[in-house]
């Protein structure tokens, strides 16, 4: 088989392996993991309503229990060509504004006719940086794949062109247990001024060292005849204290998740469990497509209504661990779509999942979920996200087909953790 045929035959079976659904009656879209999932021990129906697994089963509701959404999305372009755009962008804001202080400063001390010179210079400059920015928007679809990125809030403005992803139309809702799920992890650190970039860095930081010397050669002079005289303090120094900068934080907050699925509860529960398991892990994991390209793991937008949101994330950690006694089942083969597998199935999978945001942590992580900024794309089908043809040199990633915008403070369906019985997510 030819490299393209090779390459074109994976991007199809990654395509259709990303488009099994977690359940075999069908998901919907959503995998609630705290409604539909054995994650507790005893599942006795003893008091209020219950609800009914896949295989009959029922099984108590659970009532008030802490969640996230953990929304699945996919890189809509390739990361250099983000990166490009979103320096493009910050550079025709930064330029447009140094024009317009250019042409102030240059009016105030030169006169009006400089002034307008150096604006004139600052326009021409601007405008072919603009049209730089405006032919790769053209050229690579940006305000296309924009309407679907789930930046687009007031709120994620500085954020637009960092990272421009696409939703796969899977959602999982993940149960919160753990103490260490609640707020942001909030560090500061203040150091010395950063040297400007440039001949301006050097042309200041050269003139700031010449003011601390003579500064310096000043204050001994000033008290020589204290020192002569010794009437002053003989271990008189001069102190150099200069005014400290916010550094600002480039690692992002990180969310972990852990539970068990237990697969003694019910009759059949250790194949759903299974089966999520094995789609989840593949869909954090690179694809290989040719010798030089790879689609990169799918991100996520994490949101943990109230406290805050992670809107670019990755799985940095999943981690599986059996417990107790294993034994050998069978169950479908359901990626190959005929057959049966043998399965090492224990009596509980110990699940692990550390989210990591990819971007530093600000107050616009938190203001955008309290403030109802909310832009989330979702898919109408359960159809596989398509895999773009592949970059030469680079990582590739799946996009979506057909996706609807739901409309800003349009809340997500929540989970049924609760007596009063809110919409269903499955």
């Amino acid at each position: 088989m030819s490299s393209n045929g090779l390459s074109d035959a994976l991007k199809a079976e990654q395509k259709r392996v990303l488009g099994i659904s977690f359940t075999s009656g069908g998901d919907g879209g959503t995998i609630d993991i705290v409604s539909k999932y054995p994650w507790i021990a005893d599942e006795t129906v003893s008091s209020g309503s219950s609800d009914t697994s896949s295989d009959g089963t029922s099984f108590q509701k659970r009532n008030n229990v802490p969640f996230c959404y953990a929304i699945e999305r996919v890189s809509a372009v390739n990361a250099s060509i983000a990166n490009i755009a979103n320096m493009v962008n910050t550079l025709g804001d930064q330029l447009s504004k140094g024009a317009d202080t250019a042409k102030s400063t240059s009016t105030t001390l030169f006169g009006e006719k400089v002034g307008n010179a150096v604006g004139e210079v600052g326009s021409t400059v601007v405008n072919g940086v603009k049209d730089i920015f405006d032919q790769l928007k053209s050229k690579f679809k940006f305000d296309e794949l924009l309407k679907g990125n789930n930046m687009n809030s007031q709120m994620f403005g500085p954020y637009q062109y960092l990272y421009i992803t696409k939703a796969t139309g899977k959602k999982f809702v993940f149960p919160l247990a753990t103490n260490d799920s609640s707020f942001s992890t909030v560090k500061n650190k203040w150091g010395a001024m950063k040297k400007l970039p440039g001949f301006l860095g050097n042309l200041v930081g050269t003139g700031i060292e010449k003011l601390k010397t003579f500064s310096a050669s000043l204050n001994i002079l000033n008290n020589l005849d204290s020192f002569v005289s010794g009437k002053g303090d003989s271990d008189m120094g001069n102190v150099d204290e200069t005014p400290k900068t916010y550094t600002y934080p480039t690692d992002g907050d990180a969310l972990n998740v852990a539970f068990t699925l237990y697969n003694t509860t019910r009759l059949n529960a250790w194949k759903d469990n299974y089966r999520f398991l094995l789609l989840f892990v593949l869909r954090n994991l690179p694809m290989r497509i040719d010798a030089f390209t790879f689609t990169p793991p799918v991100l996520y937008d994490i949101i943990q209504p109230g406290v805050k949101r992670l809107p670019v994330c990755c799985a940095e950690n999943i981690k599986i661990v059996p417990k107790g006694m294993v034994r050998t089942l069978t169950c479908e083969n359901f990626i190959k779509g005929s057959g049966t597998i043998t399965v090492n199935v224990p009596e509980a999978w110990e699940v692990n999942i550390t989210f990591k945001s990819l971007i530093g942590t600000s107050a616009n992580m938190i203001l955008s979920e309290l403030t109802g900024s909310l832009n989330v794309s979702t898919s109408k089908t359960e159809a596989a996200p398509a895999t773009p043809p592949a970059d030469s040199t680079a990582e590739t990633s799946p996009t979506t087909s057909e996706t609807q915008e739901v409309q800003q403070n349009e809340p997500l369906p929540i989970p049924n953790t609760s007596p009063q019985s809110p919409p269903q997510l499955g």
